[in-house]
């Protein structure tokens, strides 16, 4: 599963949400109480979150999201994996994050208004991880 997480500029009205959840591979979408989208995906592997992130943008131009590959050093199992992963969907101005044990990378799609690599890095970095930018 992978959650997306998106602060809103907008007020998101029924028929967009209903548009986002008919996208293929989405399982849930709703709006919390401080104004954030919250869409939950079955997985990245037929694009989803690019497809949602395009929908979105249709309602809120302002929206810019950047994705991002980084290679992550330091790894040393797939316990540490998980836990630089939720590390950085913990981040301010993440979108959602996904880091891979056996390719040593991460995947971050972020918004270009609320954090930057370097930012992430030292948030990795915390943990003894690398995050190379």
């Amino acid at each position: 599963m992978t959650t997306i997480k998106i602060p809103l500029t907008i007020d998101i009205v029924a028929e967009q949400l209903k548009q986002i959840q008919q996208i293929e591979g989405v399982t849930e979408v709703r709006v919390t109480d401080d104004n954030q989208l919250i869409v939950v995906a079955e997985n990245d592997e037929s694009g989803v979150i690019s497809q949602v992130l395009d929908k979105i943008n249709d309602f809120d131009a302002g929206l810019s999201v950047t994705a991002s590959d980084f290679p992550v050093e330091k790894l040393t199992c797939g316990g540490c994996a998980a836990s630089a992963e939720r590390l950085l969907n913990n981040q301010p101005g993440v979108v959602t994050a996904s880091v891979k044990f056996p390719t040593k990378s991460a995947k971050i799609y972020y918004l270009q208004n609320k954090t930057t690599p370097l930012k992430l890095k030292v948030a990795l970095e915390q943990l003894g991880y690398d995050l190379k930018i």
